[in-house]
């Protein structure tokens, strides 16, 4: 037999786990999420960017650092959110990242990258519920969501709405 000129890789995709944060209570808010997460992010000297998926839900099944960038910025691409959520089979995420200056002030940039996210996630049916920035060396966050800055069909759910949906279909499932 002959061997071809051409070869082409098989190969297998695999979540592997890293570690695991433990916790006594759901993360069902942006401010538990800021909190729990969000204190993985708080001492980075540089900015990190996080997608956390979610289950049906809507308790977080994994998070992950998508980017690791400099002191005052982070480059984010869309593959890159996607490869874990698909993953972890998610059915929507919620972004974060940090501001290692404390300010926890949305920039262009990160309204820019929200908008864009915000559109993949329409595409890839992924609802992207909120993007929630933290500050270096203190508790404050910024939540997209509850500053009404999320545009777009999937940023009309919630928490709380998606629970109600999650809890009348397993109603209607029984």
């Amino acid at each position: 037999m002959e061997k071809s000129e051409f070869t082409i890789d098989k190969v297998s995709i695999r979540l592997v786990k890293d570690s695991s944060l433990c916790i006594d209570y759901p993360l069902d808010s942006a401010e538990k999420i800021a909190d729990v997460i969000g204190g993985e992010l708080r001492d980075m000297d540089r900015e990190v960017f996080c997608v956390i998926n979610l289950k049906a839900d809507l308790s977080v099944a994994s998070y992950t650092f998508a980017s690791v960038g400099s002191i005052d910025r982070s480059i984010v691409h869309p593959r890159e959110v996607f490869k874990s959520a698909i993953l972890s089979n998610a059915c929507s995420i919620i972004i974060m990242h940090n501001h290692p200056s404390g300010n926890i002030q949305p920039s262009d940039p990160d309204i820019f990258i929200t908008q864009r996210m915000n559109e993949c996630c329409e595409l890839m049916g992924f609802p992207l519920l909120d993007h929630i920035i933290v500050g270096a060396g203190n508790k404050e966050y910024f939540s997209f969501k509850e500053h009404d800055m999320l545009i777009g069909k999937s940023s009309k759910r919630d928490f709380s709405l998606a629970a109600e949906e999650s809890d009348s279909l397993s109603k209607l499932k029984r």
